[in-house]
Formats: structure tokens, C-alpha cells, sequence
């Protein structure tokens, strides 16, 4: 078998790799599908297809702050923080810039950095989530589902059998001894609301690829949860986990998206949306708001 930075593992099933230390840039050049892909294809199959990285403001801090609190030895390695106070449209600020730039890191402006470095405060200063952190970090998955070939990328792959007493009683008697998926999502709100994110990002069908994804890896994941940190100040820490059902609408989710895919592959046609007319009736939350301002 060819060695990749860090394989750990070959299962026994040809196509499976199991890989620890896998710089995320080598991890996207893996030629298989991920959930991300499957979010597009599930939009349309031609958002898949003509995809393009769009880099906003919530996902530069997102990244930092997964950087900041992962893999802390490569942040000043992979970011280059451009100062307070300063700004491109300034003789100085342009030369800093210019400056950064020239080393090929990331550019981080000050207050990207500093959200960053609160959110790797705020896990660590939360009990729950820095031990759940504590594991296999950034650790990447290759294998079958459905005949093709995924892979996945867990933030951490926590063993409860390392710290079982503590475990069982954050989790209670019934929680299962093994492995457990952990994934650091950054949020404006970690309180229950969560479940907001949950629905509008489809992270129920993230759990339960990675699950399965996990599982034909035979990792024997036991669970998947998530650590929700707030981007901005206060920083506030949730945990969260989703019921069996929320979990099985996200598999229905992800293996429908699965069949799409191989369908597109062999058809070598990614279509868009519908060219009929479709007609649109008003969504439940407007018929109840006008309902309650009308009536």
C-alpha cells in the first residue's frame, strides 16, 4: 500500500484508508465525495458541478478558530494576522498587506484573529468540550457507501473507554462505550437554538454520513456530537447530540443524495432546476403570521 502522511490503517476492504496528520489542501485533492459535495447535489446536481469556494467572513473565522483549537502548533504556520488599526487604503497599511501576502499564508485582519483565539479560550475553558476534544484530531476517512467511493474528515475521533467514569456521567447510563465523532461547529448561537443551524445547514445529514462513514471504516462509532461556540463575544459553549430520528431524516438525506450522484457520474448530465413553471403556495409561517395579524 502506498504511503500517504500518516495512514494508520488498512481494513481489510481495498478502497479504505484510514489517515491521521493529512494537511486539509492534500485532503481536498482526495478524489471521492464528502458531505459538502452532497449538500450541493442535493440543491442541484449543477450546483455540484460548477461549484466555486467562496470564502465569507464566517468561514474565515470558522477555519481559524477549527485551526485555533485542533491544531494550535499550525496556526502561526497557515495565518498571517494583519495589524490592528491598519487598512489597505493607507501607504503603510498597503505595504503591510503586500507584505503578508508575499508569504503565502492566509491574511487574517486583527479582529479575525482575535475571535479565533476566544473561541480556542472558550472550548478549553469549558470542561465538556475540551475533554471530548481529546483524541484523534483531524483525522481523515476513506471508503464505500453505496458502491462509491466518500471520504470525511472528523474533527476528532474521541474514545469514552479513555475516560469512562467521566464519561458516563456527563452522559448517563445508558450512553454506549467507543468511539464517538466529534465536530466543532462555530455559531452566532449556542444556546438549544442550535437547532436552527442544525436544519438551515443540514449538519443532521452530516452526523449521519460520518457515522456511516466511520462505521464501514469499522471505527465502531458509537455516537456523533457536536461542540457549538459562538464567534463573538461572549464565546458560549454547547454540546449537543441528535435524537435517532433527527439522525435517520439526515441519512435518508445524504444516501438519496448518494444515488444522485451515481446517476450523474454514469449519465454525465448535471441538471439544474426544473424548467417548468412551478407554482408556489405561501410556507406555514406565513399563513400563521397573517393568520394572528389578520384574523
Amino acid at each position: 500500500m502506498q504511503t500517504i502522511d500518516g495512514i494508520v490503517a488498512n481494513t481489510g476492504n481495498g478502497k479504505t484508508r484510514i489517515i491521521e496528520g493529512l494537511p486539509f489542501g492534500d485532503y481536498c485533492q482526495i478524489d471521492a465525495i464528502n458531505n459538502s459535495g452532497l449538500k450541493l447535489i442535493l440543491r442541484s446536481p449543477s450546483h455540484y458541478k460548477k461549484q466555486e469556494q467562496k470564502d465569507t467572513k464566517a468561514l474565515v473565522v470558522g477555519h481559524a478558530g477549527h485551526t485555533a483549537v485542533l491544531e494550535p502548533h499550525l496556526f502561526h504556520h497557515n495565518y498571517a494576522v494583519f495589524g490592528e488599526g491598519l487598512t489597505k487604503t493607507t501607504k503603510e497599511g498597503k505595504a503591510e498587506w503586500e507584505r503578508l501576502e508575499a508569504t503565502g499564508k492566509s491574511i487574517l485582519r486583527y479582529s479575525e484573529a482575535r475571535d479565533a483565539h476566544q473561541i480556542a479560550a472558550a472550548v478549553k475553558a469549558n470542561e465538556t468540550a475540551r475533554r471530548l476534544l481529546v483524541g484523534r484530531p483531524e483525522l481523515t476517512v476513506i471508503t464505500e457507501l453505496q458502491g462509491i467511493l466518500c471520504k470525511a474528515r472528523f474533527d476528532n475521533l474521541y474514545n469514552s473507554e479513555d475516560d469512562h467514569d467521566w464519561f458516563m456521567s456527563i452522559f448517563g447510563d445508558d450512553a454506549e462505550p467507543g468511539n464517538y465523532i466529534i465536530d466543532l461547529k462555530t455559531t452566532e448561537d449556542a444556546s438549544p437554538k442550535f437547532e436552527k443551524s442544525i436544519t438551515n445547514y443540514s449538519y443532521d445529514m452530516q452526523d449521519a454520513f460520518y457515522t456511516d462513514v466511520g462505521n464501514a471504516a469499522d471505527l465502531n462509532i458509537k455516537g456523533f456530537i457536536f461542540v457549538a461556540v459562538e464567534s463573538t463575544n461572549p464565546y458560549e459553549v454547547g454540546v449537543y447530540m441528535l435524537s435517532p430520528e433527527w439522525r435517520q431524516i439526515g441519512r435518508e438525506k445524504y444516501q438519496y443524495a448518494l444515488d444522485t450522484y451515481a446517476e450523474c457520474c454514469f449519465s454525465e448530465e448535471w441538471p439544474g432546476y426544473s424548467q417548468k413553471i412551478v407554482r408556489l403556495a405561501p410556507p406555514a409561517f406565513v399563513v400563521k403570521s397573517h393568520a394572528l395579524k389578520f384574523n
